[in-house]
């Protein structure tokens, strides 16, 4: 199963994916997309590791290469992923730390290279794994008043988003910590 959960900063989604993880498998494998380069990430990261402690979660880091970070594993241990729901928490990170890898380079707003490469990494995972439940965000709803780096990669999440709402079984958006669903049967 595929699963997409979107929604504001600080909705509850993260929470809520959690717990659709939590429901799916016994196998649970974090996929943190966060990079560690300062207090405010750190303290996210802390947070996060703080919410799913004791709740039977294995950490896998990606936050570049996702499907490259896969495959790695694989070839550690080819069962790393066999049976487990894997959580994949953020895509806008991940979107970010990819768009973004070289500092200062601006991608081309109307090369789509990126979302595509991108969307084979996350679907790579996906096939590796028995479930696996994506973590995005409404970043779209603060205006447009934007640097043309910024309105670059909001255009990118949007198209990437919109490429996994249509890949995926269930989509959910958490409103003040209410999940609503606008595809798929709930779980």
């Amino acid at each position: 199963m595929l699963g997409l959960v979107t929604g504001d900063a600080a909705s509850g989604k993260s929470e809520f994916a959690e717990s659709l993880a939590m429901k799916l498998s016994e196998k649970r494998i974090y996929a943190a997309t966060m990079r560690n380069d300062g207090r405010e990430s750190a303290d996210r990261i802390q947070k996060h590791r703080l919410m799913r402690k004791d709740k039977g979660f294995i950490t896998f880091e990606c936050p570049m290469d996702a499907g490259a970070a896969a495959e790695q594993k694989l070839k550690e241990n080819s069962s790393y992923f066999n049976g487990s729901c894997v959580l994949l928490e953020d895509v806008p990170n991940l979107a970010a730390n990819e768009m973004f890898r070289d500092a200062g380079v601006v991608p081309d707003p109307g090369d789509d290279r990126m979302i595509r490469d991108l969307f084979g990494q996350i679907m790579y995972l996906s096939k590796n794994c028995l479930h696996i439940i994506m973590v995005t965000g409404n970043l779209f709803s603060g205006g447009y008043d934007h640097d043309d780096a910024t309105m670059c990669y909001l255009k990118n999440l949007a198209m990437l988003n919109r490429e996994l709402a249509k890949a995926c079984d269930e989509v959910y958006e958490v409103v003040c910590g209410i999940p609503v669903l606008l595809k798929g049967k709930k779980i």
